[in-house]
């Protein structure tokens, strides 16, 4: 996708690391080059970078790793 990831965005997230049935989530925060949880808050970021070594926090209280975050196209 070539739209960058936004704080405020509604991303399909899933939790259980990945397992769990997807819901839609509002992005609340954005981390980026982490090392576990925690890295640089931005934001907006490249999907690219959210996907291999991002961090979101979510509006439902929840946060995800960028593999358990998808794009939703209309945004």
């Amino acid at each position: 996708m070539n739209r960058p990831l936004k704080v405020g965005d509604t991303v399909r997230w899933r939790g259980q690391w990945g397992e769990a049935r997807e819901k839609l989530a509002e992005v609340s925060g954005i981390e980026i080059r982490c090392i576990g949880k925690y890295g640089t808050k931005v934001a907006e970021a490249p999907w690219d970078d959210v996907k291999k070594h991002g961090v979101v926090s979510l509006g439902n209280g929840h946060w995800a790793y960028g593999y358990q975050i998808d794009p939703i196209e209309d945004n």
